[in-house]
């Protein structure tokens, strides 16, 4: 699936917590086998199949890779508000958020119309 925000930076952060929760789903589930065959077999037998010694050497990856996409979300946060931060925001009265000004083609330039009769008339 092709990922499309508005910011790429979005796309990036979309991207990396998709790809950690695989992570996170493919090391359950072998943390889950490990367990299943440890019931059944002897610790030497489980370590050999799975080649894991135990389900932390699972766990610490997973829990190293999801601290990782913290990191990564944290600096990104940091870096688009140090960008962004300083702009002048309109948004919508309806939904709060800022509007999409998308260009139509051949269109150069984007208006705004005040509906308020005092400014309306310069």
């Amino acid at each position: 699936m092709l990922l499309r925000y508005a910011r790429p930076e979005d796309n990036l952060l979309a991207g990396g917590c998709q790809l950690t929760l695989i992570f996170c789903f493919i090391g359950a589930g072998y943390i889950w086998q490990y367990e299943q065959f440890s019931d059944r077999l002897s610790p030497s037998v489980v370590s050999e199949v799975l080649v894991f010694a135990s389900t932390t050497v699972i766990a610490l990856p997973l829990v190293v890779v999801t601290l990782a996409m913290i990191v990564v979300m944290v600096v990104i946060m940091v870096l688009l508000i140090r960008k962004e931060g300083n702009q002048p925001i309109i948004v919508l009265a309806s939904t709060g958020a800022p509007p999409l000004l998308t260009f139509g083609k051949g269109q150069k330039w984007q208006l705004f119309l005040s509906h308020i009769w005092s400014t309306g008339q310069e």
